[in-house]
């Protein structure tokens, strides 16, 4: 459980769930619900995040950001989990793509 991906927008489905109301099934979050009892083992596959010119995404040990002006950094969170080292994100072209399908920039 430890390692699951929850974003703030999971808090809101919680909330309501914990409270026994279901949530609507529009929201964007997901409740972890059934991972704090135990019922699943992961949450999400990916996250996504983003504001203004940059985007990320976090799948696996690896966070990619994307940056409108072009730039690209890519970490390896377990191996670097204060993201001090670069790496080559030429490997990361799966995942730029589902961030910039989620939340594309925009002029």
């Amino acid at each position: 459980m430890e390692d699951s991906l929850i974003s703030l927008h999971d808090l809101c489905p919680f909330f309501l769930e914990s409270a026994g109301v279901q949530p609507d099934p529009e929201m964007d979050g997901i409740s972890p619900w059934p991972l704090l009892k135990g019922e699943c083992h992961q949450h999400r596959q990916r996250l996504f995040s983003g504001l203004n010119r940059w985007r990320m995404g976090i799948e696996g040990d690896h966070k990619l950001v994307l940056h409108q002006d072009g730039r690209r950094e890519c970490f390896n969170l377990a191996k670097d989990p204060f993201e001090g080292e670069n790496l080559e994100a030429h490997q990361m072209d799966e995942l730029e793509a589902a961030i910039l399908s989620e939340m594309p920039f925009v002029d």
